[in-house]
């Protein structure tokens, strides 16, 4: 008994610690996107970033698709090294630095539910036409002609990550990884 009570406690422990971190992180999102000065310099920087990311999300999508149609022909041809149940998951990460405020473990818990599955629920679209997403955060006059990605939103509303974070992010650090599972 002695042994449960101590994995418990541990457990009580951790879960305490990682409430403790996205409560700080939510603290820390709100001052900064409070602060956040709506420069040219910073929406030119949150557009480029939402490009960026509107690429690789039709990339991913791309990817996603054709690899779940991929395996679903081999399926077909009965090769055995698939089996009826594989699922084929793409993301996109961040491979950045991230700021010297931030910490790394609530940041990512918070975003990485996002996937799409088997080639589908990338892009949030409505029939064939993509959502915008250019509400809350970017419901602003700056941004009525563009069109917001459904993955800036995750990041910068759902997620714990700032509208500074996404200013000082570089662009070129998300990248898209593909999982298959069998």
């Amino acid at each position: 008994m002695e042994w449960e009570d101590y994995e418990l406690e541990e457990a009580l422990k951790h879960a305490r610690e990682k409430i403790e971190a996205k409560r700080r992180m939510r603290e820390r999102k709100k001052k900064q996107n409070q602060a956040l000065v709506w420069s040219p310099e910073n929406i030119a920087k949150i557009i480029r970033l939402n490009d960026k990311l509107w690429a690789l999300m039709q990339e991913a999508d791309r990817i996603g698709k054709s690899i779940y149609s991929d395996i679903q022909k081999l399926k077909a041809e009965s090769k055995d090294y698939y089996d009826k149940n594989t699922d084929v998951e793409v993301h996109i990460i961040y491979e950045g630095e991230l700021a010297k405020d931030a910490e790394e473990n609530p940041l990512w818990d918070s975003v990485e539910t996002w996937y799409g599955h088997n080639g589908y629920s990338l892009m949030n679209e409505c029939g064939e036409k993509p959502l915008n997403w250019n509400i809350i955060e970017f419901n602003r006059p700056e941004f009525e002609q563009h069109y917001f990605c459904y993955l800036m939103h995750w990041f910068f509303h759902e997620g714990l990550y700032s509208l500074q974070d996404a200013v000082a992010m570089d662009p070129e650090e998300f990248h898209i990884y593909t999982r298959i599972f069998n």
